[in-house]
């Protein structure tokens, strides 16, 4: 019998792409709003990790605690679903920060137009896509970049009165 074939790999592939084009539509529509996500988790990136573990967790322990009463039960659901949300979000955000990041370092500035944009996530999807495909850190780089892109997420929406600066 012939061997089979190995496989494509189109699962990476078509994961960068989904990200990418999640990416582009996000900083296409609310362009300031994830150019300032963008900025925390550039600018101070321990911090918005700090508090996207915080916000992550925080989904989680709720979804578990109100699963244990009857009445939050029918509200669980909608923890988890927020969860999930935030770390897609998270991804997302993270990932367009990289690709801004990798684009700087060719003389590149923020991304102004639409395209411009769209070539940072794409150019972000990529390298995540890539670097998470590295043996043993891979893994913890696609746990570390969602967390900051939650932890800048929140930060932009509840401006948390524990991280300003006196």
């Amino acid at each position: 019998a012939e061997p089979e074939p190995e496989p494509l790999p189109t699962g990476c592939l078509s994961g960068v792409l989904v990200l990418a084009r999640l990416g582009a539509g996000l900083a296409v529509i609310w362009p300031q709003s994830v150019a300032a996500m963008r900025r925390e988790v550039m600018g101070r990136p321990l911090r918005a990790l700090a508090l996207g573990f915080v916000g992550v967790s925080t989904t989680i322990g709720a979804t578990v605690l109100l699963a244990i009463t009857v009445i939050g039960l029918f509200v669980a659901p909608v923890m988890v679903l927020l969860g999930v949300l935030l770390w897609v979000l998270g991804y997302v955000v993270g990932t367009y920060a990289v690709g801004v990041w990798a684009l700087s370092w060719f003389g590149g500035g923020d991304p102004i137009t639409n395209g411009e944009r769209a070539m940072a996530a794409g150019i972000g999807a990529l390298a995540v896509g890539l670097l998470g495909l590295v043996p043993y850190l891979g893994w913890l780089l696609l746990i570390v970049l969602p967390l900051m892109g939650a932890g800048a997420a929140l930060l932009r929406w509840l401006r948390p009165a524990v991280f300003v600066e006196v």
